[in-house]
């Protein structure tokens, strides 16, 4: 130990040994006094009548200063809403303390009272005494832009933003983020972060769905037009890209959260159908249908459009006429369709000669619209297939040959393409025409299509003669139509995906086709900087070794060729060869020149080397992980069974059953009667072959029972195989050797292929026993219980319950297999071995839980778990993420029966938590459908190999993540059907290609009508509305109006208190809670004890001080200067006995006219009353009234100091026999309720009321002589 004591000390002149580093207080602040100490620690006690006393001394004596702070800057009023004790906060603002940022703590803090005192609060004219770091905005919490509205609407309490916005206050309006205006450019060269941040600050407020709701006339456009515009802000202010797109994703969710409220279909078509732009002067006619769906699809509003009762709206419209066909079969359906699409030309054919009749209008239906333009648009699909096959014969060598008949047939339908995108394009708009990826598809089919027509004329008008193809001139119009026909012939085969969003199953897959066809346009620009980078390096170093094709065999030159040469020879040939041998299409001598030029060579094939390491190691696996998250992100979607995910036996091809005898008797009685094979086959459930194989055996042996074989006979008697199958069937157990021994007892001597050949053949098979939990009959009874109890609950039931479990994850666990391809006896050879190593070479043990909605937070227990780890775990995480899940009102927790989960501490946290528990039967952990995860999440961190615990730890989360059960493909998906549905819903574009390029009637009478108003210059006359009709319609615009403010009035108080509700079941207890408690249960604690004392608070008795009046503190020590003197002993003493009659007689009282009488019986002010009843505590701090047990002093009073356990007044009355004798006289007085004052208590009274006239004075008010007190006191 000396020795060990002298690394660190070395005892040289009392000096240290190693050097020391001196601390110093460097930004020092001022320190409290003790009475601004002890003023602050009765604020938060809670002492009610210590504050008063130190407010009203300090408005006296400025002893104090009530704006004190404490070390952590708050002053007295913020202690007292971080503690949210209102009464104080009242007594505070009554004397006027500097407010502050108190109102921006109490919305922070969410103290409703609070903020409704400090609302309420008038701020006195005068000036007050503040500390000057208060009035320094650097020293504040909060920046100068958050007002009290905008920090109301960052916590969304719903009851602080209706008592501000009561009051009328106003949110400032964000200017645009390009705006150019004096104060956006002076804001931003004085301060461009804050300028930012205040902004991000008005939007987080402005997207707050209390205020929104609360202020907002129509909630759901402003969620929209907000969504939109912050959507759009992330992509200009990339820095808080983060920020303002989970502001966009909080409106498109509260648009979502309100149209769950919807109770009918009335509310959900009133909705729907409404317009924000409506004219109450206008006819709107079916302008109006569906507006509000078409206005979300606009903003691109997914999770409203995808909303479960908005889509049962929509399919109740596409299936109008077939209200049953979700019920219907598949087959009956597809014969439906087939049929409808067969007859689209009758139907087409009907609409353009009468359009208002039944048959004219049954294509107006949506759904058999959409059928028949799908039926048109496979037909020409089949033509261009017919026209691919040239079914129709042409010469080969006319340059310009005429057009077929399948293309003078196709020609109709790319004419009637092309007009219906004229159309869509006029009605919808060029902006909205240019953003649908599908519009733009279109343009280039059609270009390419006018294009091959106008190249085809070009050349049956130029060229009409015969010539050999292969004389034709490179850029030939017509080898240059044809290769544009075949372009346009794939995109309009590839145009047939977007009709894959009608269906369920394909339309995820379409939408994740399009997140991997902008992957792969990423992906595109990296690689085509890596191609013109190496493409210029290698045409750089190749370019002087360019040769002829007459020097390259066969005349080719270039790397089509079979011999490969000249590869980097040009720019356009260099590029090209780096393409292909991402294919492995070019070869390595490439690289070599004619000359010896070893070096070139060298640096050539190094280079072209680090291209294909570069393009197909790192950017090619970059793109197939880029697809993969996109896939996953898209169409992902992990549907989780309620059982444990077993692994099925290997299925293995069972020998086939031999047919009985009278099977085949009947086949030869079908054959004689002269069916065919195939007849039998199908009447008999046999096959072909059989069929013909068991007729030629009749045909040669003419009999169909088995016929002798060469071989050994059975070993094993029909009895014998009787005995080894009731064996195995009464123990499944018994093994091979086992049942040789008992034939060998029976004289039958076998092998043990012998007993598997023949047990095979009686349909058994040796297996690995499955490993099952074990279940007693307790067991068995309990979980067929649990299965009949929850047997008929329904999907959304199971989908509010939060499954958790643990399990533990190993380095070299059974996580993952693999097959190898292997020789015969090379089992062992390293490649074809997984290594293991004894208990798994290290492991971690996880906590997880997950929902239908998605996986919660995965947490690594690095102890053992017991009852309180796991309590904290989830206090911790639990109510988190319960509310990041979004789970319902109401939601259950499971977890199994493990004696930690089942402890009678967690169950009793549960019940104070209000958490709904899913009974769990015993020994049932195969039920927890959260083994499927564990499974499937150590099959990934086996994949990933990790290298040590951090590392185990860190794949573990990182998997965690990317296994949610997200429904972004249902809503994606969702969304683009709507789309497609709502394209049919509109009253243009009723016929398909090619009959819309038909004049119809309609169409003839609007040309007409157009022609005479904007050609011929005639105004039409138009119909003259009366004022009976205008106000007719007008009035007919505002009943729409109020039937719709009407139901947004419903909804919002459904969704605030659904809103309010959920917070109040998610809340739970949290330490603020128990810090709350604490403080009202210290500020009851100085009520009681106001009510039990008879004097001014805060004072007390220690060593005989003085009767100034001092603050009280948590030590029971005296901050004022003590004057011991017997006479004034002798004073207090007599006031103790006095204050004790005085409490006994007037606590009996019932009379109203000693209600409010004094000691003397004099009456206070009314000032002096209501000061009384403002409080109960104002008689607390001093005295207390105890009654001890076996005595006959029920009248004593005891300080606070000798009920703590401070006996120095006791010692000094036991000194003195004339004090003692006075408090023996003041503890025997009893008085009688109902008898009248006795003579000494009237005597005691009288001396009581002379002592009590005298005011309170303060200890620095006297003098330190002690004969002025002595006078003093004697005078009192």
């Amino acid at each position: 130990l000396a020795a060990m004591s002298q690394l660190y000390y070395r005892r040289t002149d009392n000096s240290s040994y190693r050097d020391r580093i001196p601390l110093r207080i460097v930004r020092a602040e001022s320190e409290l006094s003790p009475l601004e100490k002890a003023y602050l620690n009765a604020v938060e006690k809670g002492d009610y009548g210590s504050v008063k006393q130190a407010l009203e001394e300090a408005e006296i004596y400025f002893k104090i200063n009530i704006n004190c702070i404490d070390p952590l800057g708050r002053t007295a009023l913020l202690i007292a809403i971080e503690n949210e004790n209102l009464e104080i906060i009242e007594l505070l603002l009554s004397f006027n303390v500097y407010v502050g940022d108190a109102l921006l703590h109490a919305i922070r803090k969410e103290v409703v009272g609070a903020v409704e005192l400090l609302l309420n609060h008038k701020k006195p004219s005068g000036g007050m005494q503040v500390p000057p770091i208060l009035l320094d905005k650097q020293f504040s919490d909060f920046t100068p832009d958050i007002t009290p509205i905008i920090l109301a609407a960052h916590t969304n309490n719903y009851e602080i933003i209706k008592l501000l916005v009561q009051k009328g206050v106003s949110v400032p309006q964000p200017h645009e983020v390009r705006c150019n205006c004096v104060e956006c450019v002076s804001g931003s060269d004085v301060d461009s972060l804050r300028h930012s941040r205040s902004r991000l600050n008005i939007y987080r407020a402005l997207s707050s769905p209390s205020l929104i709701a609360l202020s907002s006339e129509d909630p759901f456009l402003t969620a929209f037009r907000l969504s939109w515009e912050l959507q759009e802000l992330s992509k200009v202010e990339n820095e808080f890209k983060a920020e303002y797109e989970e502001l966009s994703q909080q409106c498109k969710q509260f648009a979502k959260d309100l149209l769950d409220q919807t109770r009918s279909s009335r509310e959900l078509e009133l909705i729907l159908n409404y317009r924000d732009d409506i004219n109450l002067l206008e006819d709107e006619g079916n302008n109006s249908d569906l507006a509000r769906l078409k206005l979300a699809i606009k903003y691109h509003q997914k999770e409203f459009v995808a909303q479960p009762n908005c889509q049962q709206l929509l399919a109740s419209r596409w299936y109008d006429e077939f209200p049953g066909w979700r019920r219907r079969h598949w087959a009956g359906k597809f014969v439906t369709c087939i049929f409808i699409g067969l007859l689209f030309p009758l139907f087409s054919i009907f609409y353009l000669i009468a359009p208002k009749t039944h048959y004219g209008l049954f294509i107006r239906k949506p759904f058999i619209k959409f059928i028949c333009h799908t039926a048109s648009y496979l037909t020409f699909l089949f033509l261009l297939l017919l026209a691919s096959q040239h079914v129709v014969a042409t010469e080969s060598g006319r340059q310009g040959p005429a057009p077929t008949t399948v293309e003078w047939m196709i020609l109709p339908w790319v004419l009637g393409f092309i007009w219906a995108e004229i159309k869509q394009m006029w009605d919808g708009g060029f902006q909205d025409y240019v953003h649908d990826w599908w519009n733009l598809m279109d343009f280039v089919m059609n270009s390419l299509y006018l294009a091959t027509i106008s190249l085809k004329i070009v050349a049956f008008t130029k060229y009409r003669d015969l010539k050999p193809r292969k004389d034709w001139e490179m850029s030939h119009p017509t080898l240059v139509a044809e290769a544009l026909f075949a372009i346009a012939n794939i995109f309009s085969s590839l145009r047939l995906i977007s009709l894959f969003t009608a269906n369920s199953h394909l339309g995820p897959l379409q939408i994740s086709l399009g997140r991997m066809l902008l992957d792969i346009l990423k992906f595109l620009f990296i690689y085509c900087l890596v191609l013109l980078a190496f493409a210029n390096g290698l045409n750089q170093l190749y370019f002087y070794y360019e040769t002829d094709a007459s020097n390259e065999t066969g005349n080719c030159k270039g790397i089509r060729c079979v011999h490969q040469n000249n590869a980097f020879s040009t720019l356009f040939e260099t590029l090209q060869s780096l393409f292909w041998s991402i294919f492995g299409l070019i070869s390595l001598y490439v690289t070599n020149v004619d000359p010896k030029h070893q070096f070139t060579e060298f640096v050539g094939a190094t280079m072209f080397g680090t291209y294909n390491i570069i393009s197909l190691v790192v950017l090619l696996n970059m793109l197939i992980a880029m697809m993969n998250n996109s896939y996953q992100h898209i169409a992902y979607k992990r549907h989780l069974s309620t059982t444990s995910n077993s692994q099925t036996p290997n299925s293995t091809m069972a020998k086939t059953k031999e047919l009985s005898k009278d099977t085949r008797n009947k086949i030869v009685d079908l054959h004689q009667a002269g069916k065919t094979e195939s007849a039998i086959g199908k009447q008999l459930g046999v096959k072909k072959s059989t069929v013909g194989a068991i007729i030629r055996k009749w045909k040669t042996y003419k009999t169909t029972d088995n016929l002798p074989r060469s071989g050994a006979p059975c070993k094993i008697s029909p009895r014998g195989v009787k005995m080894i199958t009731r064996t195995v069937s009464k123990n499944p157990r018994t093994t091979r050797g086992d049942l040789v021994n008992d034939l060998q007892r029976a004289g039958t001597k076998v092998t043990k292929a012998t007993i598997s050949n023949t047990l095979r053949r009686q349909g058994l098979k040796s297996c690995s026993a499955r490993r099952v939990p074990l279940l007693k009959p307790v067991h068995v009874r309990a979980r067929l219980k649990f299965a009949r109890e929850h047997l008929d609950d329904p999907e959304e039931d199971w989908e509010n319950v939060i499954w958790s479990d643990e399990t533990k994850i190993e380095f070299f666990g059974k996580n993952s297999t693999c097959r190898v391809w292997r020789r015969k006896n090379a089992e062992l050879h390293p490649k074809n071995t997984i290594p293991t190593v004894k208990h798994g070479g290290g492991n971690i043990m996880l906590w997880g839980y997950f929902s239908a909605k998605g996986p919660g937070r995965l947490i690594r227990v690095k102890e053992r778990m017991k009852g309180a780890m796991y309590r904290e775990i989830l206090s911790k995480n639990l109510l988190t993420s319960a509310r990041a899940l979004k789970m319902k009102c109401g939601w259950i927790f499971q977890h199994d029966n493990d004696p930690k989960y089942t402890a009678r501490a967690t169950k009793e946290w549960l019940r104070k938590k209000h958490f709904k528990v899913l009974e769990w039967s015993s020994q049932s952990p195969d039920l927890n459908p959260i083994e499927n995860l564990w499974r499937e999440l150590k099959i990934r961190v086996a994949q990933r190999q990790p290298q040590n615990i951090t590392a185990l730890e860190e794949i573990c989360m990182e998997e965690w993540a990317k296994l949610p059960a997200t429904d972004h493909a249902d809503i994606e998906w969702k969304f683009a059907r709507t789309k497609l549905w709502m394209s049919y819903f509109e009253e243009g574009g009723t016929l398909p290609p090619p009959f819309n390029i038909i004049p119809s009637p309609k169409s003839a009478w609007y040309l007409i009508k157009w022609i005479k108003k904007h050609i011929c210059k005639r105004t039409i006359a138009e119909r003259t509305e009366t004022f009976g009709s205008i106000s007719r319609r007008a009035a007919k615009n505002v009943h729409i109006n109020h039937q719709y403010q009407e139901v947004l009035r419903n909804l919002v108080k459904r969704y605030v208190a659904a809103m309010i509700r959920d917070a109040k079941t998610e809340e739970g207890l949290t330490e603020e809670n128990f810090k709350e408690l604490k403080q009202d249960i210290s500020s009851f604690r100085y009520e009681v004890l106001g009510m039990m004392k008879g004097h001014k608070p805060g004072l007390q008795s220690s060593k005989g001080s003085t009767g100034a009046s001092n603050l009280a503190y948590s030590d029971h020590s005296m901050k004022c200067s003590t004057v011991p003197t017997g006479e004034q002993l002798k004073t207090k003493l007599k006031l103790f006995s006095v204050t004790a009659s005085i409490l006994q007689q007037n606590s009996k009282a019932n009379t109203k006219n000693t209600e409010h009488c004094l000691a003397n019986g004099s009456i206070p002010t009314p000032s002096e009353i209501t000061l009384c009843n403002r409080t109960t505590s104002d008689f607390s701090g001093l005295y207390h009234q105890i009654r001890h047990r076996g005595t006959n002093h029920p009248g004593r009073i005891y300080s606070v100091c000798e009920e703590v356990g401070e006996s120095d007044a006791e010692e000094l009355v036991e000194k003195n026999k004339n004090e003692s004798l006075i408090m023996n006289n003041s503890n025997e007085i009893d008085i009688d309720e109902s008898s009248n004052e006795t003579k000494e208590v009237q005597k005691v009274r009288e001396e009581g009321n002379r002592i009590s006239d005298t005011p309170y004075i303060c200890a620095e008010d006297v003098n330190d002589e002690n004969t002025e007190n002595d006078e003093e006191i004697s005078r009192l």
